[in-house]
């Protein structure tokens, strides 16, 4: 029973630590996803990666107040805006400036 307890403590200690810095790298892959859908047209798709994108960010951000996932945020708000509106151009320019500021937090 006490292995039980020690290893349910030793593994969230580990989800504790490893958490933020997968939120980041599943908000890089969901960005990436994001511009993909972008060039090719859907715009829905470019939206919805975004959002999923921005709700890791957000996750990653709590944990480490980065001044790059910061500014990834910003550009990813701005992609989901200008996806919303139509601006597909616009809204693609974001997502890969957002890219590059979230792969620079995770470095």
């Amino acid at each position: 029973m006490n292995t039980d307890i020690y290893g349910l403590a030793i593994g969230l200690g580990f989800a504790a630590l490893l958490g933020p810095f997968l939120a980041i790298a599943d908000a890089i892959n969901q960005t990436i996803k994001a511009i993909e859908q972008g060039k090719m047209g859907v715009t829905g798709g470019l939206v919805a990666h975004a959002e999923n994108a921005l709700k890791h960010a957000e996750v990653s951000m709590q944990a480490n107040d980065s001044p790059h996932t910061k500014e990834g945020i910003a550009h990813l708000e701005a992609a989901i805006d200008q996806g919303k509106q139509g601006n597909v151009d616009e809204a693609v320019m974001h997502a890969e400036a957002a890219l590059q500021y979230l792969e620079a937090a995770r470095k």
